[in-house]
């Protein structure tokens, strides 16, 4: 009791702990913290990102304006957080190596790999893929080749083009998608989507030398290390969703760099296991390969589960079962349901044939006819008095957005929800309201 009646405080403000960090900069005088020290700075770190009181909010907000907060870097100094990067955002993963290991460390002062990428993101820090980017050599001259080692592109063409294809690499990333939250989002439409995008002609090329660069985002400044560092054998260019591949040196296979890059093409922060996949010489033997890729087995269930509720990709069969056309049904916002939906590009009609295929469905003619597709309502709708229908606004695609009438929307039957995790619990409850307050189908 007599600390509080002469005011010492229970525990210390944001701004003492600040100005505590700053007087150890000083201290330290430009030598490398012990790991007892830089223990105690990533412990303050973290307690300074709980803080919950709204006047150490105030500060810490001031404060990551003006630079104050220090942060540990990778060579166990103390550095301002605005002139730091950290190498787990955006992805991390090949993708954050392959910068890395190829930029020059003169531009790059990289913050300390034991501090968690919440608190980067709290400090301001930059990840490494917001500060860098790759780009083709635009000085160089791309000899395109028909065969590397004796694969022919057709070949490799029609493997993407392949339902079998796009099944096996679906069931490939869906083994580790308990592990990896990035492939939790990877539906199969996604698969075939990118699958189909590779096969088109003139989407995959094989050359004979490959060159890129690395370059500052904020300035087109080129930091790429050195000459040895330009040469690659494989790239993806995002913008185009063109893959390139050059002849690989000794003791690389072909398989593996189309791994790679396909792994890049479908957002997987690792390498998938898919250039087993790309080594067969017929697609009807994809399917036999499932059972070796997995020894521990694969549980369809789990695999339907994960592939429900992609917008754009086909309803699956449980979730159809569900389905019951009501034109008079209101909707909410986020609200997923199902449309009749046939793509305008070629690469899309192809997709969508491929996934029709892949989960098994027989025929051909509804998936030129257009696939039953999962999608989400844009905004709120509900009918005037005395319609007999009316029109939506649909996301049929990502960022895709369609005018429909409600008779060409499918909602969910009685009381079943079709809902996505990241909904608001603002929609969730308008989305209990629209099917509690819809008429009942008779």
């Amino acid at each position: 009791a007599l600390p509080k009646q002469l005011g010492v405080a229970e525990e210390p403000r944001a701004e003492d702990l600040v100005h505590a960090l700053q007087r150890f900069d000083k201290q330290l005088a430009g030598r490398r913290m012990s790991p007892n020290e830089l223990a105690a700075c990533l412990r303050l770190l973290a307690y300074l990102r709980s803080r919950p009181s709204a006047g150490d909010a105030a500060f810490l907000a001031a404060a990551r304006c003006s630079n104050m907060l220090l942060v540990p870097t990778a060579a166990g100094m103390m550095m301002p957080a605005a002139r730091v990067v950290h190498v787990g955002g955006g992805g991390g993963g090949v993708a954050a190596a392959r910068l890395l290991g190829r930029a020059d460390p003169q531009h790059l002062v990289l913050a300390h790999p034991q501090i968690s990428e919440h608190i980067c993101s709290w400090l301001g820090v930059a990840s490494l893929s917001d500060m860098l980017s790759e780009e083709l050599d635009p000085s160089q001259s791309l000899h395109p080749l028909p065969a590397i080692n004796g694969t022919a592109l057709e070949h490799v063409q029609a493997l993407l083009a392949s339902p079998h294809f796009a099944a096996a690499a679906f069931s490939t990333a869906a083994a580790h998608a308990a592990a990896v939250p990035a492939l939790r989002q990877l539906g199969l439409g996604t698969v075939a989507k990118v699958c189909a995008d590779a096969a088109a002609p003139g989407r995959l090329l094989f050359v004979e030398r490959l060159y890129s660069r690395v370059v500052l985002r904020s300035s087109g400044r080129d930091v790429t290390r050195d000459s040895a560092s330009r040469q690659i054998y494989e790239y993806y260019d995002s913008s185009s969703g063109t893959v390139y591949v050059a002849v690989p040196p000794a003791g690389l296979s072909l398989s593996s760099l189309l791994a790679q890059v396909l792994s890049r093409a479908l957002g997987s922060p690792f390498t998938l296991s898919l250039h087993p996949l790309l080594e067969v010489p017929d697609a009807a033997q994809l399917p036999l390969l499932q059972p070796v890729l997995h020894p521990g087995g694969y549980d369809t269930d789990l695999e339907g589960a994960l592939a429900s509720g992609h917008v754009g990709s086909p309803v699956q069969p449980a979730d159809r079962a569900l389905l019951r056309l009501r034109p008079l049904r209101h909707y909410a916002a986020g609200e997923l349901v199902a449309v009749k939906h046939r793509s305008k590009s070629a690469a899309g009609s192809l997709a969508s044939a491929l996934v029709h295929r892949a989960v098994g469905e027989a025929g051909t003619a509804e998936a030129g006819d257009g696939t039953l597709c999962y999608a989400r309502v844009a905004v709120d709708a509900a009918p005037a008095a005395g319609q007999a229908a009316y029109r939506l606004s649909v996301e049929v695609e990502l960022g895709v957005y369609e005018t429909l009438l409600s008779t060409q929307v499918c909602g969910g039957r009685h009381g079943t929800l079709l809902l996505t995790c990241g909904e608001t619990s603002e929609n969730i409850l308008k989305c209990l309201q629209s099917v509690c307050t819809s008429p009942t189908p008779t």
